[in-house]
């Protein structure tokens, strides 16, 4: 009976970090191809220095994403997985490999392994470059955006998402019904100071975002570098007191106005705005809020990173802070879907 595979021997690499849409379609065309599938993933040494790694998953969770993967669609007895300290995972040395897969960003580096495969007195390995895997934005899938923030594993929008909430209306509102629902915490409650700058040195988060006046001001007090205050000069009592405002108000990047039980398109656009520039430019940022906050902290989870750190206050309870994962995302958003238009 004839192969039907093309190789029967092909090599990929990667570090299948946050497995998503895109690594599904290139391990399958692998497997479309090739008869055996020695797959590389990185160890937790080779991507330390990556964006936002403290957020990227170790290498045995990663691992366990691919073999999962590998037995659903019953290939992992034709695979192969080894642990590989660089992007040349000894490719340069192996004898039966006939094929290499890569994406189109990573392809320069086959064109280095076959170099080194020549000077090794081996054949060049027959390149095969997959074809891109789009988010819903038209964008590139990425292990990195998703830590960012901004797609989930199957690719799907953030932002796309909130402007479809908002297609017929300029506001989101806060349903009556919706009420007791949002007076639960959203994570983990502290009653005192004490025990919130213990949480936040133990978490070691590389982002930390405060919405409400008071939360805000002890975290600057308790030298805590917090990457975006969001504060309205309110408390439950009235107004905040005069060195709150001084703390807090001696400078702020931006104003906005934003009625209470509300969520208006320019506010969901100001904070996605500000936590950009806060990856991108390393600039902290504030929010000014011409109204209240009270809701505000919804669409600051939803656009902050992986494992970053949302505080907000709690009328009842004080402070709650929120440990971003792609589960409260998901939460928020469900949430979002309830309010009126």
């Amino acid at each position: 009976m004839r192969n039907h595979f093309h190789f029967n021997q092909i090599v990929l690499g990667g570090s299948f970090d946050h497995f998503h849409k895109g690594h599904k379609f290139f391990l399958g065309k692998a497997f479309e191809v090739g008869k055996k599938v020695l797959i590389g993933i990185t160890s937790d040494e080779m991507i330390k220095n990556k964006f936002l790694s403290s957020s990227i998953d170790k290498f045995e969770i990663r691992k366990k994403n691919v073999v999962k993967f590998l037995v659903k669609n019953n290939w992992q007895k034709r695979a192969k997985i080894i642990k590989i300290n660089d992007f040349i995972g000894g490719a340069d040395k192996l004898v039966g490999a006939e094929a290499i897969i890569v994406s189109r960003l990573s392809q320069k580096n086959a064109l280095k392994i076959n170099q080194l495969r020549v000077k090794n007195g081996l054949k060049k390995l027959k390149v095969i470059v997959v074809s891109d895997i789009l988010a819903s934005d038209g964008k590139l899938i990425s292990s990195e955006r998703i830590r960012k923030g901004e797609i989930d594993r199957k690719g799907k929008s953030c932002w796309l998402q909130v402007s479809g909430f908002l297609k017929d209306s300029k506001k989101l509102v806060l349903p009556e019904s919706l009420k007791e629902e949002l007076r639960k915490p959203l994570g983990k409650v502290f009653f005192d100071t004490k025990n919130l700058i213990k949480f936040i040195k133990e978490k070691k988060s590389a982002f930390i975002f405060s919405v409400g006046d008071i939360i805000s001001y002890y975290l600057i007090k308790n030298k805590i570098s917090s990457h975006l205050l969001i504060f309205d000069f309110k408390t439950k009592r009235g107004e905040v007191d005069r060195q709150i405002k001084k703390v807090l108000g001696n400078y702020f990047t931006t104003r906005i106005i934003n009625q209470a039980g509300t969520i208006n398109k320019n506010t969901f656009i100001t904070i996605k705005n500000c936590v950009e520039k806060i990856l991108s430019k390393k600039e902290k940022q504030k929010i000014f809020v011409d109204g209240e906050e009270d809701l505000l902290a919804l669409p600051a989870i939803l656009f902050s990173p992986l494992n970053s750190l949302v505080f907000y206050g709690h009328w009842q309870f004080g402070v709650v802070g929120v440990e971003v994962n792609e589960e409260i995302k998901e939460k928020i958003f469900g949430l979002l879907n309830k309010f009126e238009k």
